[in-house]
């Protein structure tokens, strides 16, 4: 009567149905399902000959497995057992006792159909089942009515009217009264609100049980309670996978399948755990160098031996720009910390060059790797990791190699190890004497406290999502016998129920799960249907005030806007000396040389930094710097031939990927080219070529000597006896308002400089011309754009320019009288942050949108 699809999936899970059954026969082996029902059912035949007539009692069990199912049966027909029923209700009426056993067809969703199921195997009546009595704390009668009322069968909530009107409302306030609502907007505020209640009820001296079905929630109420300094018992654990150790074990995996990337490296052996038999203080002050010295702002290449290759570079200075320089002992410590990484991950890397990948041989070597880098120092103990004794038991099954383990390749090592994980648990040690406990809804059913907490109460939490999977529908699951899906909304219905029966109980659902909005749970909104608007409303009342000072913690008053920074120091430790470009930063962000100059801060580079615009921009240069330089005259035959060389050789040493380096070969190739064509179509001839030439000259401002100083990309001597600054662009040129404004002073301090013989081999002569030339890739490529000058003549505007920046210096460089201001004339036109916008809190002060103070 079922479709094809369905016959489909049943020749799909014949593996399930016939072939497993005959692998674990022939094999004698059992899954843990089976496992678990042989054991029952031996406890269940042993139990006459075990207990004879001593009292037998099973509490809190609702009998939903069958083999637990005949565990009861068997004690309750012993002569001294007995079976206590959590919740049940001795006071169905026949007609709806008949509907939750056996004919409503929502009766899996009600909190009693569990045990009604479990009375007919049991054959017991409903009046036969005693009642026991309560204890104090139990809340007023009107509120276990009212909450089984709010659970009934769906066909029974027409009835609610009458319910309401049976109990009274003076009866409802008083049920009512025990019970508040938290209705907070985020996960993060439902657990703020949570620790705070929990931490006032604790500071009253009363115990406190938490409820959840959510191990997300969980942790983030621990969190919350561990700002207070409290102490949680969480009985449920940690998955061992986002334990210290599991997360320890995820980072030495993806480390190995990287080739030990810098970035990953640094970060693994940052852990304080990871001693490689040094001890902890010795391999920080390496990790320090080795950052420092060889990774900041490089490229390592490929492994362990692009990184040993850098550490040899710095040694014998080829690096370019290192913080710091290694000694000879320093580069021994750093190639034997290298040695021994190599070493410790030995067992791992030949494990994961298998194909495929096999898990015992991965979960041995995972074993020794993991041991050897924690190895510790001379006469230190062992490092501690939460989770490591059940992180080595794990290792230890995965290194049997079951013939039933899956086999792995590289790419999916570290979520197939998550997802083996996924089963273990770290159970922490358990605090001392503590009054707030955190349960699971199973756990909590035999538990009590002087206020119990029932959080995540969002539809598809508690309940949970009642999905049949993808193989069987609802009914299909019924033909063939088995529990429907939504058996599990009825057992969260029942310890919904269980856990309301406290005197003072306080709810808690979130507005949001995640990115995605949440509904409150289906057992509120009956809940709130049963009650009332008015007592709805005054439940939410009592759990905002929780709520509120949850919110409060993390207020603060009306924020006052942090000052732009002013600092002034004092005149002499100003810096008399600026290369071209800073005169432009001082500009535009004076800070920004007080940061560089007054407090003596460099910006690091990012770790493994892979070669980006900036420094192919700079390859570049060099590339054409380096045909001037050697002598390569644009206008000969072999120029293209001697161009394409010096290209080559430069592409050789630059750090970079194989595939790339050739992209980039074609791409300057075309650059060269089109530099070639600009050379020859020059407006006048050339004498001789200048290229990334050094210059500096000491000028006198008010009274004071400044050095002005830099490198200029190109310096042409002309035929006429005049110079022709120019300077390479590969990345934007300033717009001609810019440089009318003053604010691109580059070029004409150059020219200043190169009229007075600044610059090395050049004598002083007037200045031509000054232009900007882009070099790119595409269609604009070699446009000049040359400084306006608006009738005046290239010296001219070059000593109106010095004239403001010496205004500008002696304003701020000779006394102490003006701040370095931050940001006081920002670009625009940038979009990236500056070396020291973190350090001048910028994105605290700036107005965004105005021009001024740009923070982006």
């Amino acid at each position: 009567q079922l479709s094809a699809h369905w016959q489909r999936t049943v020749e799909f899970l014949d593996v399930v149905i016939t072939a497993w059954p005959d692998h674990k026969s022939a094999n004698t082996i059992a899954d843990p399902g089976q496992h678990r029902r042989l054991v029952t059912d031996l406890t269940t035949k042993s139990l006459t000959e075990q207990y004879g007539h001593r009292p037998v009692i099973a509490a809190g069990s609702t009998g939903t497995v069958p083999a637990t199912a005949r565990l009861l049966m068997a004690i309750c027909a012993l002569p001294g057992g007995a079976v206590v029923l959590p919740g049940f209700d001795p006071t169905l009426a026949p007609g709806p006792f008949r509907g939750i056993a056996k004919t409503d067809p929502h009766r899996f969703s009600h909190p009693q159909h569990a045990m009604v199921a479990l009375l007919g195997k049991l054959d017991v009546a409903p009046d036969e089942v005693t009642e026991l009595t309560g204890s104090e704390k139990n809340p007023p009668v009107a509120r276990t009515a009212m909450i089984r009322a709010a659970l009934t069968l769906p066909s029974h909530s027409a009835r609610w009217p009458e319910v309401r009107t049976h109990l009274g409302n003076a009866n409802i306030e008083a049920a009512t009264a025990g019970l508040a609502l938290i209705k907070a907007p985020t996960p993060d505020l439902e657990a703020r609100a949570i620790a705070v209640a929990a931490g006032a009820a604790l500071e009253a001296g009363k115990s406190v049980g938490i409820i959840s079905a959510d191990r997300a929630l969980s942790r983030r109420i621990c969190a919350e309670l561990d700002r207070f300094g409290i102490e949680v018992d969480d009985s449920a654990g940690i998955p061992l996978a986002q334990s210290e150790a599991g997360r320890l074990l995820r980072e030495v995996v993806q480390t190995a399948i990287g080739d030990f990337r810098p970035a990953a490296l640094v970060a693994l052996l940052d852990k304080a755990g990871i001693q490689l038999g040094a001890g902890r203080g010795p391999m920080a002050r390496l990790l320090e160098k080795l950052e420092l010295g060889a990774l900041r702002g490089r490229f390592a290449g490929a492994g362990l031996a692009g990184i040993r290759a850098l550490v040899v570079a710095n040694l014998e200075q080829k690096l370019d720009h290192a913080p710091i320089n290694y000694t000879n002992r320093d580069a021994a410590g750093l190639l034997d910390l290298l040695d021994r990484i190599e070493a410790a991950f030995a067992p791992l890397v030949a494990a994961l060059a298998a194909v495929p990948i096999q898990i015992g041989p991965l979960g041995l070597a995972l074993s020794r790797t993991l041991d050897a880098l924690c190895e510790p120092g001379p006469d230190k103990p062992n490092p501690f990791w939460q989770g490591r004794t059940e992180l080595a038991d794990f290792l230890g099954v995965l290194a049997r190699d079951h013939p039933l383990a899956p086999k792995l390749d590289r790419h999916h090592v570290v979520e197939a190890l998550v997802g083996l994980m996924a089963a273990e648990t770290v159970y922490p040690a358990r605090p001392g004497p503590t009054k707030i406990n955190i349960w699971g809804p199973i756990e909590a059913r035999l538990q009590t406290a002087d206020l119990m907490v029932l959080c995540g109460l969002n539809e598809g939490l508690w309940p949970p999502i009642a999905d049949p999977g993808p193989f069987l529908n609802r009914q299909m699951h019924l033909d063939a016998g088995l529990a429907p899906p939504d058996r599990r909304s009825g057992l969260a219905a029942h310890d919904f129920e269980m856990a309301s029966g406290n005197r003072s109980v306080l709810y808690s659902c979130s507005a949001r799960i995640g990115a995605s909005p949440a509904d409150p749970s289906r057992l509120l909104q009956r809940l709130a249907a049963i009650v009332g608007k008015h007592n709805y409303e005054a439940m939410a009342r009592r759990g905002a005030v929780w709520l509120t000072k949850a919110i409060a913690m993390d207020h603060v008053a009306a924020p006052v806007p942090a000052a732009r920074p002013a600092p002034c120091p004092l005149a002499a430790l100003r810096p008399r000396s600026l290369s071209f470009t800073e005169i432009e930063t001082l500009i535009r962000d004076p800070y920004a040389i007080y940061a560089k100059y007054v407090l003596g801060l460099r910006a690091l580079d990012d770790l493994d930094r892979e070669p980006g615009p900036a420094d192919r921009g700079s390859l570049v240069h060099d590339i054409l710097s380096q045909f001037v330089l050697s002598g390569g005259d644009p206008l000969s035959a072999d120029a293209p031939a001697r161009l394409e060389k010096i290209t080559v050789t430069a592409l050789a040493a630059f750090n970079d990927t194989p595939h790339r380096r050739d992209i980039w070969l074609a791409r300057i190739a075309t650059i060269g080219a089109d530099w070639l064509k600009w050379e020859k179509d020059r407006r006048q001839p050339v004498v001789r070529r200048h290229g990334e030439i050094k210059g500096r000259v000491t000028l006198n401002v008010a009274g004071q000597e400044f050095t002005l100083r830099g490198r200029a990309d190109r310096i042409d001597e002309m035929a006429d006896g005049t110079l022709e600054i120019i300077d390479f662009k590969t990345g934007g040129v300033p717009d001609k308002t810019t440089m009318r404004q003053f604010l691109a002073p580059q070029l004409p301090l150059e020219a200043v400089t190169a009229a007075l013989g600044g610059f090395e081999g050049i004598p002083a002569a007037s200045i031509s011309a000054m232009e900007y030339v882009k070099l790119s890739f595409g269609p604009v490529a070699l446009d000049s754009t040359p400084f306006p000058l608006d009738g005046l003549s290239s010296t001219e505007v070059a000593d109106g320019h010095w004239r403001r920046a010496s205004a500008l210096i002696e304003a701020l460089l000779n006394t102490a009288d003006q701040p370095f201001h931050s940001h006081l004339l920002p670009n625009p036109k940038q979009r990236y942050a500056g070396d020291f916008d973190q350090l001048a809190r910028v994105r605290e002060w700036a107005t965004l949108g105005d021009g001024e103070g740009e923070a982006e």
